[in-house]
């Protein structure tokens, strides 16, 4: 049988819990969050390689929802999503880079109208061992 690095697509589910501490400085007060976050991603190998195989060009899809936890969240529980995509490439099996486009909204009330955060992210992705 083969493991889900031996084909050429990889889809993988994860959740999350998270307790964030914010502190800003001296003079500002401590603040803190909980939140559960639940990601779904999708790889699909472009020149039809293993996922783990050196040489592999692949395009990356992934969709985050983020649950917050505190009581002063507002109307929605899950108040912010997060998607991105773009492609990437495998030297080896520690070392790939990915270029990628991230489209980040949060929003606390249920009204359509209501105050939006949406921010617009181009980035690139090096993952380099540390040992």
């Amino acid at each position: 049988m083969k493991t889900s690095y031996e084909r050429p697509y990889l889809l993988r589910m994860f959740h999350r819990y998270e307790y964030r501490l914010f502190h800003y400085g001296s003079d500002l007060p401590k603040q803190s969050n909980n939140r559960f976050r639940f990601r779904g991603e999708a790889f699909l190998s472009l020149n039809w390689k293993k996922m783990n195989e050196g040489g592999n060009i692949y395009l990356r899809l992934d969709h985050e929802r983020f649950a917050n936890l505190n009581k002063s969240n507002g109307e929605r529980l899950f108040n912010g999503h997060r998607s991105r995509f773009g492609p990437g490439y495998i030297f080896s099996k520690k070392y790939q880079i990915e270029l990628l486009y991230s489209l980040q909204v949060g929003r606390d009330l249920i009204l359509k109208e209501a105050p939006r955060d949406i921010d617009h992210l181009f980035f690139i992705r090096a993952y380099i061992p540390l040992n």
